[in-house]
This record gives structure tokens, sequence and C-alpha cells, in this order.
């Protein structure tokens, strides 16, 4: 384990946790130190085998955890959730958000060296470890798991874009979501020659498909990724909006390599045909539901299909090992994007390596068709109404809506 005898003389937050501002600062200096990334993984490792200490394996596994169905070795641990994000981002091609993962595991480690005693260090390293795994759970997951068919977008006015951006440049975007143009499917279709490549099917529109011996369905063109689901319902303070929306980005930018260029046109970005698949409707709902992912090989245009489930869960024909992207359309429409694709796969590897999305599972949907557990996409409120909850429902706005049910029951009664 690392050295936690050496103390700093650095004063303790009246919280026992580090301002993500803070936070944010130490990580970025890590990051641009000239700690090797091999160093620096050692590092992040030895800090984080503390939670294989007996006296605090309590703390691996949350009591929001607990409250909910999955526990336990198959369910999400503090663990696993490090341990995902260290090699997701390998394994999509972007050695640096592993980088990133292990400058802040590192950053908790020395935010703990300012306690003074060793038994004051290890509960500071362990409360900073289990806030970081937390963060990410809430601001990088909670918004792109839960599928939301009825949330409204706010009404944002269109920003004005900055060579540095913020908030008033991108939050409003991220708000309103993809607003594509109503020839945006017709461009999709073009492309990609009517031709779903996951299943082979062609598009009812393709002409002369009676006589091509495929199978035709209306086929969707499918955001990669859906910015819409950082909406937020108008029931926080613009301060926890710009909250929520700035540690959205904060983690994306350093995570999948989202930078400065790719924020400041971020709607046109994600309402091009870049942000879309042609896809079967089944194919399209798996991949939303991060059952499967693109990982992009050496050759340009080229993906590996990955799964996670059997190929039998996703359709009843065969699926492709490799595809390849090219414009069909003769007219330059451009390719789906690789950081898109990039960003969509490495969430679908930290989904399942952490345990998350068996866990949100049983948080998408209430008992008796009363919604989700969460009341909006925002991280902010998943960390109000789960994480910081401490009650005996399985969140508190699942408590409320209990509560209200009850009272219509006997009333009736």
């Amino acid at each position: 384990m690392c050295d936690l005898t050496e103390s700093s003389s650095e004063s303790t937050p009246k919280d026992g946790l580090t301002p993500s501002s803070s936070f944010e600062a130490k990580v970025n200096s890590l990051l641009n130190s000239g700690m090797t990334t091999e160093s620096l993984r050692k590092k992040a490792e030895e800090y984080l085998a503390i939670l294989n200490d007996p006296a605090f394996e309590a703390d691996n596994i949350p009591l929001w955890v607990e409250r909910i169905s999955c526990r336990g070795q198959e369910g999400l641990t503090i663990t696993k959730v490090f341990h995902a994000m260290y090699t997701g981002a390998t394994q999509v091609g972007f050695p640096a958000g592993s980088r990133y993962a292990y400058a802040a595991t590192c950053t908790c480690g020395g935010l703990a060296q300012t306690e003074a005693t060793l038994e004051e260090r290890k509960t500071r390293l362990v409360k900073e470890l289990v806030n970081l795994a937390e963060t990410w759970i809430a601001y990088f997951l909670w918004p792109y798991l839960v599928r939301w068919s009825s949330m409204a977008a706010l009404e944002v006015p269109t920003p004005s874009l900055s060579a540095t951006p913020t908030y008033d440049d991108t939050g409003s975007e991220l708000e309103e979501g993809p607003q594509t143009r109503p020839s945006w499917r017709d461009d999709v279709l073009k492309r990609s020659n009517f031709r779903c490549f996951m299943t082979g099917y062609v598009d009812l529109a393709m002409e002369g498909w009676e006589d091509s011996g495929a199978t035709a369905r209306e086929l969707n063109a499918a955001h990669i990724v859906k910015f819409a689901s950082t909406n937020f319902q108008a029931v926080k303070s613009s301060a926890s909006e710009i909250h929520s929306i700035t540690m959205t980005l904060d983690i994306l930018k350093h995570y999948v390599g989202l930078d400065s260029q790719a924020i400041e046109n971020l709607k046109d970005f994600l309402s091009s045909p870049r942000n879309a698949l042609l896809l079967e409707s089944g194919i399209h709902n798996m991949f939303d539901r991060f059952m499967w992912c693109l990982i992009s090989t050496d050759v340009p245009g080229q993906y590996k299909v990955k799964l996670f489930v059997q190929p039998s869960t996703l359709f009843n024909v065969s699926l492709p090992d490799v595809v390849t992207f090219e414009d069909h359309s003769n007219s330059g429409i451009p390719l789906p994007s690789p950081l898109l694709l990039r960003w969509h796969a490495a969430l679908a590897h930290v989904f399942h390596l952490s345990g998350a999305a068996r866990l949100f599972d049983d948080l998408r949907d209430l008992p008796g068709g009363s919604g989700p557990a969460v009341p909006s996409k925002s991280g902010e409120d998943f960390m109000e109404n789960v994480i910081k909850y401490d009650g005996t429902a399985i969140s508190k706005h699942a408590e409320l809506v209990g509560a209200v049910q009850a009272m219509v029951l006997s009333q009736d009664h």
C-alpha cells in the first residue's frame, strides 16, 4: 500500500472532501507533470488497495448500493468502478483516458497526506476514493444509460461560442440535445446505401428492394451519442444545472478526448451525419442500451464489433465481427465520427465492467409504472436522490412517490 505515514500542512475541508474545482486543478497538475503513465498506474493501484483492508471493506459497497438489488461480487463496487475506468479507455484505444483515471486516483492519495495522523489519512483516502467513484457514476454514467421518453428540453437562449468553452457556450446545447435537420435521415440513408451494416436489412425507401432478395424494414437513423440524455427538468436551480453540466464535460474532456474545438462546435457536430448510424430498430435499441459497441482498428473507417451480451440476445441473424464505413452517396456525406464512436464505446465498457449496467436496471422503472427512481438525467439529481439519500427506499424520489401513492390509496378507501 502507498505510504501514508507522511503528512503535509494543507488544511482539511470541513466535510472531509475536496471541492470539485480544487480537485480538478490537482488532477490537471498531475496530468501535466513528468510522471509516466506507468508510474501513475502503480501509485493508483497502491492507493486503491486500501479498500481491501478489512477495516474499510464496508466502504467498497456503499449503503446506497446495498439498497438496490445488485449486491456483492456480481454487482457494483467502488473497486470495480476504478478498474473499469482504468481499463475502459485503453480498450477503446484512448490510453489518455486511463492516464486521467490514474491521476484522479493519485490525487485522492495526495489529499489524504494532508491529515495529521495515519488513521486520519487512511480514513480521508477512503472518503476521497468513494467520492470520486460516485462522481463518475453520477455525472459520467447516469445521464447516458437511462432512456427517457417524456422529458421536455429547457427553454434556453442560443449560445454565443467563444474560444474557451464555458457552460454558457455549451451547457444549453447539452440540454437541448441533437437538433437534426429534416434531411438528416435522408443523408444517413444515402451514405449507408439504405442498408443496416449489422443485419444486412435494407430500408423500405430503397428503390427495387423487392427484387434485391434482402429483408426490408423501416430502418432507424440512430444517434451515436445522445446528448439529449443530459436534458434536465426544471426542478433544479441554475447553479445545480451548471454544476452538473460542468462535471460531465470535465470528465468527458479527459476520458474520451472531447477537446475545446469539439465542445465549441458541439451543436453542429451532434446534429450532423457524423453522429449517426443506420440500424434496424432492435439493434438500435441494444446500441442505445450499450449492449454492443464499435472499436476502431488501424484501418480508417473500420471497426470491430464488440458484444456485451450473447449474440442471440441481440438478434436472430449472424452479426459481423468487423464493419467498414464508406460514403455510398457520392456527395461527400461525412462518415460516423471516430470520436463519438469512442465516446459510446468507452461508456459501454465502464457500464459493464463496473457493474453499473445491472445496478441501473433497478433504477430505470419504479414498480407500478411510476417512472424512474430519479426525476431527471442530471448527475446532481442522482447524487441527491440516490447517493446522498439515507432512507430505506431505493431513492428519495421513490420514497416520495410511494408516500403519494399510499396517500391516494388511503383516500380511496
